[in-house]
């Protein structure tokens, strides 16, 4: 009995894997630019980024730029404006590594 209920369970678990797949090769019809996401993020997102450094720290939080530009990536990518795949791969601008 036991064996049965591991087996369904099993068989539930890879059906749910496989469907999460599938949603995230979704195709869209455009996407945005790396470059131009990074464009946005510097001119939108680093005046706010700066403003809490020269508050709080007087340098640069690198930690701060990162998590911020994930957050940004995250949203782009939950908002269908870039693919899973670019949110994979795509790699951090040279902003968040200081000015």
């Amino acid at each position: 009995m036991y064996l049965a209920l591991y087996a369904i369970f099993i068989i539930l678990a890879l059906e749910t894997v496989e469907r999460i797949e599938r949603e995230k090769m979704r195709d869209l019809d455009t996407v945005t630019l790396w470059a131009e996401a990074v464009d946005f993020f510097e001119e939108w997102i680093m005046p706010g980024v700066r403003d809490q450094e020269t508050r709080y720290n007087c340098h640069p939080d690198l930690p701060l730029r990162r998590e911020s530009w994930n957050n940004y990536t995250d949203a782009l990518c939950k908002d269908g404006m870039i693919s899973d795949w670019q949110y994979d791969n795509w790699s951090q601008p040279a902003v968040c590594d200081g000015d």
